[in-house]
């Protein structure tokens, strides 16, 4: 089987409606909102930079970052190949300042796969200026 009919078929499970069924399950409760930290841009960031640390004590390993690979996946095919790599060397960084001296909420690299990824992580706030760039 070649390398674009495995993407295909993951793209077409993806999309499928009992998988879309399943992931409607998990969205059900929400524990920001149970302990009122929902409007907490820095709480989010620090949570979402702990579940993607691949070396922490919640041996989610790689997972988290999957998971988000996956659902992009179903907008673009293109993530695909992302997906099937492996991440155990991912490093996780808050916080992190740019030559400008701004800083990115977090910053996920993997040097074996000569991968960075980027998360501006937005709360009842838009774009800056040129935030992106």
């Amino acid at each position: 089987m070649s390398e674009y009919s495995i993407k295909e078929k993951i793209r077409d499970l993806l999309l499928s409606n009992d998988f879309k069924r399943l992931t409607h399950k998990k969205d059900e409760a929400n524990i920001f909102k149970i302990i009122n930290i929902a409007d907490k841009e820095i709480v989010h960031s620090d949570m979402l930079a702990w579940l993607f640390n691949p070396y922490e004590n919640h041996n989610l390993n790689d997972k988290v970052l999957k998971e988000i690979l996956m659902q992009l996946s179903k907008k673009d095919a293109e993530y695909i190949s992302l997906l099937l790599l492996d991440y155990s060397d991912l490093e996780v960084y808050r916080e992190y300042t740019v030559d400008n001296g701004r800083r990115i909420d977090i910053v996920m690299e993997s040097k074996n796969n000569k991968v960075i990824f980027i998360i501006e992580n937005k709360i009842w706030s838009g774009e800056g200026d040129n935030q992106l760039e």
